[in-house]
């Protein structure tokens, strides 16, 4: 390649880093990660979790959610990856005619992660069964938890949303 070709790849390349970097981000401040946009959802706190819940919930839409639950690492430090995972499939078991499969590596950049897939009767529900993708992301100050969750069989429509929660978040610790 010329010299003139490369400072034009070059020029290309940080012209669109500086503009992926001026893409505005849904910040949790005080859970220190953040995520890109989620359009037709919207954040609230539920039981120590930033809930994402879709705005119009329809039969094209279904009713998952998207929750993101952050822990320091300096407790998750005094165990390895091995433990931390274990700890979090036995959570997973212990739910009620809970079925789990996991965890499998899964692709992120910058950051180890790992999925759990399973399905379980939640008390209250009525019987009815109900399908989780529980995401353990391994940051640098931080373990990120992601959870999307619905009916069985309605991930589906929502699963490209959660894969891109999962690509886009990071460890603001």
């Amino acid at each position: 390649m010329t010299r003139r070709v490369l400072f034009v790849v070059a020029l290309m390349a940080a012209g669109a880093a500086a503009c992926a970097a001026d893409v505005p981000r849904y910040v949790a401040k005080d859970d220190h990660f953040s995520i890109a946009p989620l359009d037709g959802w919207r954040a609230e706190r539920q039981l120590g979790s930033v809930v994402f819940v879709q705005d119009e919930v329809g039969e094209d839409t279904g009713e998952a959610t998207i929750a993101v639950r952050s822990v320091a690492k300096d407790w998750a430090e005094r165990r390895d990856t091995a433990q931390l995972l274990a700890a979090t499939e036995k959570v997973l078991r212990s739910l009620p005619g809970a079925q789990v499969s996991g965890p499998v590596k899964v692709d992120k950049a910058g950051a180890a992660a790992f999925a759990f897939d399973l399905t379980w009767t939640p008390e209250g529900q009525g019987g009815a069964r109900f399908e989780r993708r529980h995401v353990v992301v391994i940051g640098r100050g931080r373990v990120l938890h992601l959870l999307h969750t619905g009916p069985a069989g309605s991930l589906g429509d929502t699963r490209q949303v959660f894969d891109g929660v999962i690509a886009s978040i990071r460890d603001e610790a």
